[in-house]
């Protein structure tokens, strides 16, 4: 639906509003078809330029194919030449024509001229001289070779490769050599793609254009840009498409090359060549021209044609917006006038003009009803014409207040009385505000209500109040009377009575009430309910404290209701009473003294079981208002679940029975959180059942968790003494005589594998239990004693060689002690477990005998024996296996390790009973013979190399291998001996051994050098 302001534009369009939107448009129409030329003429300039650059790039590819067509051509010939010169086997023509065809080219554009046999071994390089030796290079596997091996080709093109003997990428230009009609081999000319890389570079000012040379089968074979990235690559699949079906020309565009540009790309077939030359011209670069003089044109045209369309509209719409103003302010002024006649007082304008003169610019009918008089125009204004119908005893005061409005030229505001023509009194209420006109004048703007009622219920109301004033002087309350415009507050004779005045002692405003009478600490509550009740929303009431005439405070409730407001509903007038509640206050603060200091929470609810009343500790504790609940809070409010419900319904209905109720229960506090309390109960009317009851509540939470945790506590100490690992035992010595035992667990049954149940155990006579852990563990505990030992830890072997480790504890608690705690621990697979560890750390994982450091610490004992004078002296055999890297590398080390583990097979077998074999590492190992000489030590040393070498190993699949081993004697028998020297003597004896032929011993001597080396 069209708003009135829209509908008053439509329908006051004038034919200059027509011209103005027809000329709006006809401007736009313009603009369009400007634009439409402009992107046509830039489409067609778009075409052309992609004509013109199909042309060219169409002649590049022609001009280049021509070129490439003279090359191979002339390479063609010279390598005729060449052919010829060879098969006629006239050297000097053939080496001429070389020089010839290497010259005639720029340099590097042909690297190489090479011939091959038949066989495909290179035997001719112009660039390398070529040797017929065991090193000769052969192209049998080059498909160029292979074409003229298996086909009648006089000419071909290869792919290109990378020479062995230059390194570059070439194309292989090739022709088969006959002799007698006879395949004899293939003549080479390797071409550089750097040579027509180069010339194709220089044709193009534009370094990213492109041309690129291919054979028919896609591959490259030279490139004016990246050609390192597409040696040796093909064209896309898509490409070769287009050069099916013998097709001579073409083109194309696409994004192709390393680089990924959109090109215009035109291709050809060289003639006589099984060849294709793509020339492309870069896209961007190609329209870059037109294209910034298009993004120029355009923005130029868009920044000109926004400014146009801006002026027009701008224009358009600020003509259209006067049209629309003038017809708005016609419909105005009608719709005032409406509005003016329909007002229900009169409305007018008052006029003084610099002369002096006055006169009524308007009014409306209402103003001349309210009067009484009939209307007449401005010009037959008279003054006459209103005082003769305003009452004779208000025409002075009416005179006085506008005569003082107009001479200060201020508003004016007042009331007076006119007589209607049936003779009738009417009350009017004439109010008006001045303003400056431009002429100086002065101009009133004024309006007139009817007041009768008003006045007739303000009469009214007098003698009401005179009538309530005698009704409270009855009731001895005090009556008050708050005039709010003009903050005068009015006490009756009972309102000073109370506060110890005499009657009208003293004129009150409302302020001096607030700052003099009432206490301090009442005055934001009372201002608050007094707002809420000037604004409609609340009751005024509201007990405080005032001052009387001695000094004390005296408690009064005040009451008080709006009894007046003028037409914006603000308040005028406000009555109230006083009634003095002293006594009841005083009752009511002991009461609360009484209940306040209570240890317990105390609850008085009704009975529908609403909660009347909380002292402060239940107030705080259940989250309640304190005191007197203004609100229907259900006892409900104190749990949050159905047991609970049931449970205070139950005890409703007990203590409404007998009178009296006691019982604990949990209820939630106003943290949420759970408390137990007792709970009593009891009718504060014991002849009432059906009335209120007084309910108190001490918490007792405290004792209940205790107990509760005891509980927990037991069971947890319960299930952690059945769930722990090994065996428990706890005595306390407290109890009597035949009870010590006051926890074990099943697994203290089973560790020590008793004939007994747990509570049997239990039960069990101390006595009676210390013997039968002595015939199961040998060992005897003192189960009875009962002073501050140490705790002790024993492991003790069992019988069935199980091991136990039995651990007491003294129980003691702030010096107090209170029993024992003995731990029974099956410490069996940990001690297997440490009997393997000391195994795997002294043995050696390969071979099983001592590793070096189980080795070394025997040999340290050893020397401790000689320093004592136990031994007279020892030797020190270094034993290594000669050639052992030839066995791991001709059979490898799996082959390897079988011949040390055998080595240590034969060896001891022939140890004596002191005798030590250990493995210092790798195939070196070392004997120690405890208690020998030098003649003893040297012939047994002898008789392991003799068994090692008549002793081979035997290997499946593989047979026997071998070996002999050399070895280093030295006789440990001087007390300053160490172990560093000892095994560095025997090392450099055996050390001499290898240096010396190996497969022999030697005996270390003084003169002998250390082993700086190791063989």
């Amino acid at each position: 639906m069209p708003s009135p302001s829209k509908s008053l534009w439509r329908e006051n369009l004038t034919p200059a509003s027509f011209i103005i939107l027809a000329s709006t448009g006809f401007v736009i129409f313009a603009i369009v078809i400007y634009w439409i030329i402009f992107f046509n003429t830039q489409r067609t300039l778009y075409q052309q330029t992609e004509q013109q650059a199909w042309i060219r790039v169409r002649q590049i590819s022609n001009a280049v194919s021509v070129q490439v067509q003279t090359l191979f051509t002339g390479l063609n010939y010279s390598m005729i030449d060449m052919k010829n010169n060879y098969e006629l086997q006239n050297n000097v023509a053939f080496q001429r024509a070389i020089y010839n065809v290497s010259h005639s080219y720029p340099r590097g554009s042909i690297t190489q001229i090479s011939i091959a046999d038949a066989q495909g071994k290179l035997i001719y390089s112009n660039i390398k001289q070529i040797k017929n030796d065991k090193n000769a290079m052969y192209i049998t596997d080059r498909e160029y070779f292979q074409v003229h091996l298996h086909q009648k080709i006089d000419f071909y093109i290869s792919s290109p490769i990378k020479e062995k003997f230059s390194n570059q990428w070439t194309i292989q230009l090739t022709k088969p050599l006959y002799r007698n009609h006879k395949f004899i081999g293939v003549m080479i000319l390797s071409l550089s793609p750097n040579y027509i890389s180069q010339y194709f570079q220089n044709i193009f000012d534009n370094p990213i254009d492109v041309i690129l040379l291919a054979r028919e089968d896609g591959t490259y074979l030279a490139r004016s840009q990246y050609q390192d990235k597409v040696l040796g690559k093909t064209l896309p699949k898509e490409r070769l498409k287009l050069f099916r079906n013998n097709v001579q020309n073409g083109s194309y565009e696409a994004k192709t090359g390393p680089d990924q540009l959109q090109r215009m790309y035109a291709w050809k077939r060289v003639d006589g060549f099984p060849l294709i030359i793509s020339s492309g011209i870069e896209r961007q670069h190609t329209f870059a021209a037109l294209d910034n003089a298009y993004q120029r044109n355009l923005t130029y045209n868009l920044i000109g044609t926004g400014l146009l369309l801006v002026i027009v509209l701008i224009s358009a719409w600020l003509a259209l917006q006067r049209q629309r103003n003038l017809a708005m302010l016609v419909q105005q002024r009608r719709h005032f006038m409406y509005l003016a006649n329909e007002v229900p007082g009169g409305l007018f304008q008052v006029c003084i003009h610099p002369d002096g003169s006055l006169s009524l610019p308007f009014t409306n009918p209402s103003f001349f009803e309210l009067h009484g008089i009939a209307p007449f125009s401005e010009q037959n204004f008279k003054l006459d014409y209103l005082t003769k119908c305003i009452h004779p005893e208000d025409i002075t005061h009416l005179y006085t207040v506008i005569g003082d409005s107009l001479h200060n030229q201020k508003e004016w505001d007042v009331k007076y009385r006119v007589i209607c023509p049936d003779g009738s009194i009417r009350w009017l209420r004439n109010h008006a505000k001045a303003q400056i006109e431009e002429d100086h004048g002065i101009l009133w703007h004024g309006y007139i209500l009817d007041i009768t009622q008003d006045e007739i219920l303000q009469e009214t109301l007098r003698q009401k109040e005179e009538h309530l004033r005698l009704t409270f002087m009855a009731v001895q309350d005090g009556l008050w009377q708050w005039n709010y415009i003009t903050d005068e507050l009015k006490w009756d004779k009972r309102c000073y009575e109370m506060l110890g005045y005499a009657h009208n002692a003293f004129k009150l405003s409302f302020e001096d009430f607030l700052d003099l009478f009432l206490h301090p600490q009442d005055r934001e509550i009372f201002m608050q309910q007094l707002s809420q009740h000037l604004k409609h929303e609340h009751e005024f009431r509201i007990e405080a404290r005032l001052k009387t005439a001695d000094g004390r405070w005296l408690w009064v409730e005040l009451r008080g209701k709006v009894t007046q407001r003028d037409a914006s509903s603000s308040p005028t007038k406000m009555l109230g009473t006083y009634t003095d509640i002293q006594k009841r206050v005083e009752h009511s603060h002991l009461v609360k003294a009484v209940l306040d200091r209570s240890n317990s929470l105390i609850v008085v609810t009704s009975a529908k079981h609403e909660i009347l009343y909380a002292n402060e500790r239940a107030a705080k504790i259940f989250h309640l208002p304190y005191g007197e609940q203004k609100t229907h809070i259900s006892f409900s409010h104190l749990h949050k679940n159905d047991n609970t419900n049931e449970k205070l319904i139950e005890l409703f209905n007990i203590v409404q029975q007998t009178g009296y109720v006691r019982d604990e229960w949990p209820l939630y506090m106003y943290n949420s959180t759970l408390n137990w309390f007792d709970i009593q109960g009891a009718l504060l009317d014991p002849e009432d059942h059906s009335g209120n009851a007084i309910w108190t509540l001490n918490d007792v939470d405290a004792r209940h968790r205790a107990e509760s945790d005891l509980a927990k506590t037991q069971q947890r100490l319960e299930a952690l003494v059945e769930q722990f690992p090994s065996g428990i035992l706890v005595v306390d010595t407290s109890i009597g005589e035949r009870h010590h035992t006051v926890a074990a667990n099943q697994m203290l049954i089973s560790t020590l594998q008793l004939n007994l149940s747990l509570n049997e155990l239990i039960e069990l006579p101390t006595h009676e239990l210390e013997k039968t852990l002595y015939r199961v563990t040998g060992y005897h505990l003192n189960l009875t004693h009962n002073h501050l030992d140490e705790n002790f830890k024993k492991t003790i072997m069992l019988t069935d060689g199980r091991y136990l480790e039995i651990e007491n504890l003294s129980l003691i608690n702030s010096c107090h002690f209170l029993g024992q705690c003995w731990i029974f621990h099956d410490i069996t697979p940990q001690k297997e477990r440490e009997s393997q560890l000391e195994i795997l750390a002294s043995t050696d994982a390969l071979t099983g005998i001592s590793n070096r450091r189980a080795f070394i610490n025997r040999l340290e004992i050893e020397l401790e024996d000689i320093s004592k004078g136990l031994t007279t002296s020892s030797a020190l055999i270094m034993i290594d296996i000669d050639h052992f890297k030839t066995v791991n590398d001709t059979y490898g080390h799996a082959i390897g390790d079988l011949v040390l583990k055998h080595l240590v097979n034969v060896l001891s077998k022939q140890l004596g009973k002191n005798d030590l074999l250990g493995r210092l590492g790798g195939e070196e190992f070392v004997i120690l013979l405890s208690n020998t000489n030098t003649t003893k030590a040297f012939e047994r040393a002898e008789f392991f190399r003799e068994m090692i070498m008549s002793n081979p190993t035997t290997v499946v699949n593989l047979g026997m291998i071998n070996f002999t081993v050399s070895l280093g004697i030295y006789i440990i028998k001087q007390p300053e001996n160490s172990i560093e020297n000892s095994l560095e003597r025997a090392d450099s004896a055996l050390y001499f051994s290898k240096r010396n032929g190996r497969n022999r011993s030697t005996l270390w001597q003084e003169n002998m050098p250390k082993n700086s080396k190791k063989i």
